[in-house]
C-alpha cells in the first residue's frame, strides 16, 4: 500500500490531537466548545487553517481591525510571526485542522 491513512477523533468535546507530524508537514485536530479559546501566540511558521464546522472569531493582535467570524468550510492562510488567538462566541463548538 503506497498510500498512509490517518484518522482524527470525530467529538463535541474540546480537542487538540497531531494528525501529522514529520519534516515537511505538521496537521493539528483542533475542536473548542462555545467559550473556549486557544491562547495569544505568536505563529512560528506559516499557518493553515481548514474551518471544517461551526464558527469561531479570530482575533489577530498586532492589527487594529475588530475580531473576524470565520465560517466552516473555508481555508486561511496566515504568515509567520503573527500573533493571534482563537474563540468560539458564535456557535456551540468548532472543529479545524
Amino acid at each position: 500500500m503506497i498510500e498512509k491513512k490517518f484518522e482524527f477523533t470525530q467529538t463535541d468535546r474540546k480537542l487538540i490531537e497531531k494528525i501529522v507530524e514529520d519534516d515537511n508537514l505538521e496537521i493539528n485536530h483542533v475542536i473548542l466548545p462555545k467559550g473556549e479559546a486557544l491562547p495569544e501566540h505568536y505563529a512560528n511558521s506559516y499557518f493553515y487553517i481548514l474551518a471544517v464546522r461551526g464558527e469561531i472569531t479570530l482575533r489577530l493582535i498586532r492589527r487594529t481591525s475588530p475580531p473576524v467570524p470565520i465560517p466552516p468550510v473555508v481555508l486561511l492562510i496566515f504568515p509567520i510571526k503573527l500573533k493571534w488567538m482563537f474563540l468560539t462566541k458564535m456557535k456551540k463548538y468548532w472543529n479545524f485542522l
